[in-house]
């Protein structure tokens, strides 16, 4: 029997390291084990030639201002020879092309529903993007009830798909001495982690709340540093409010690092904290776990579900500055009462299994056999 054809789009691939972007290669990579697997055609709408490796079409060559048409063109002429049998993309955006695409052709769609992407107020394309979608996998229970609430379709349409994580890459490793002092950070130190896009559009990641908590942590643990790692145009306004706040020696922000020094960064810390009010899921929380690290978390998005909803990492109100403090103590401190969110070994052995590449992979395969028998 001839392999079925689906096609994968993904606004990026391998350009930017970002949730989207990870997620992207997760799925391409799932669905190459799928028992039996697709003949698959990647379409990527922002990469160049030289960042897909030869694989997939690329359309980031064209001037932007053509990008889009370029894409739809290619997508819609490759269908007309191809005939997939299924397209799946990575960003809502791209749903009322693959809808027009089903008008015309009987072809079957889905769509992986991150968070903030979809939980605007409802815009007339996406609304009609959404409705012709045979699936919308969400990346966890609060975005599947943000889009459903929002977008008024049908329960049945909607699957659950959390987010994946590297788990050959993400491992407890010893603490790179070489890192730690081009931060600038004692031996001594106890140190604080938050990787985000430090950007005024970023706020609600809760770095400011960390900020303001961090007083109250150094009376407590005074060797505390604060590491805030990301690109973006609000470092200066951070460093500014670090000052103020008599806090701006126990603070490094060490701007954009390479996603080879991921792992390292995760490995350098003593716990990961993220007080987040608007995350989809958050892949950080799983890296930060595959490494052995306690994570605090905020309570009030779908940053409870890759700590499983507190088995795995501690939640606090994102908005309490004394709750994120008092989390932060008890952690350095080794006072926190489960004893396993402190255990490294259980906290990399329990993310693996419920979050690792393989239990991505059955989840999927579930959803396929679900829908294709």
């Amino acid at each position: 029997m001839t392999a079925p054809v689906w096609h994968l789009w993904f606004p990026e691939w391998r350009r930017s390291p970002g949730g989207i972007q990870r997620t992207s290669n997760a799925l391409h990579e799932a669905i190459r084990r799928l028992d039996p697997a697709p003949h698959v055609h990647i379409f990527v709408k922002n990469d160049l030639p030289s960042d897909a490796g030869g694989h997939g079409t690329t359309f980031g060559a064209w001037p932007p201002g053509l990008r889009t048409l370029a894409f739809c063109l290619g997508t819609i002429l490759s269908v007309l020879r191809k005939r997939p049998a299924l397209i799946i993309t990575t960003h809502a955006n791209f749903t009322p092309l693959a809808r027009v695409i089903g008008m015309l052709f009987g072809t079957r769609y889905w769509v992986l529903a991150h968070g903030i992407e979809v939980w605007g107020p409802p815009t007339r394309r996406l609304r009609f993007g959404l409705r012709g979608a045979d699936r919308i996998l969400c990346v966890s229970r609060f975005t599947r009830d943000r889009v459903h609430h929002l977008y008024r379709l049908p329960k049945a349409r909607f699957r659950v798909l959390p987010n994946t994580f590297d788990t050959r890459r993400f491992r407890p490793m010893p603490a790179n001495a070489r890192l730690r002092a081009r931060l600038g950070i004692s031996p001594d130190a106890r140190i604080l982690l938050t990787v985000a896009r430090i950007a005024a559009s970023e706020h609600f990641k809760g770095y400011d709340r960390v900020l303001h908590a961090l007083p109250r942590v150094l009376e407590q643990v005074p060797n505390a540093v604060y590491v805030l790692a990301g690109g973006g145009d609000d470092r200066a306004r951070v460093q500014r409010e670090a000052d103020s706040l008599g806090v701006g020696h126990a603070v490094r922000l060490p701007g954009y690092i390479p996603e080879l020094e991921l792992a390292d960064l995760y490995n350098l810390c003593d716990v990961y904290v993220m007080p987040s009010r608007k995350e989809g899921f958050g892949i950080v929380f799983l890296e930060a776990l595959g490494c052995g690290k306690p994570v605090i978390a905020g309570n009030a998005d779908g940053s409870v579900e890759p700590l499983a909803d507190g088995q795995l990492g501690i939640l606090v109100d994102p908005d309490d500055v004394n709750a994120i403090a008092d989390a932060l103590v008890n952690v350095l401190a080794a006072s926190h009462l489960d004893r396993h969110l402190l255990d490294s070994a259980w906290l990399r052995r329990e993310v693996v299994r419920r979050f690792g590449e393989r239990a991505f992979r059955r989840r999927l395969a579930r959803i396929v056999e679900e829908q294709f028998g």
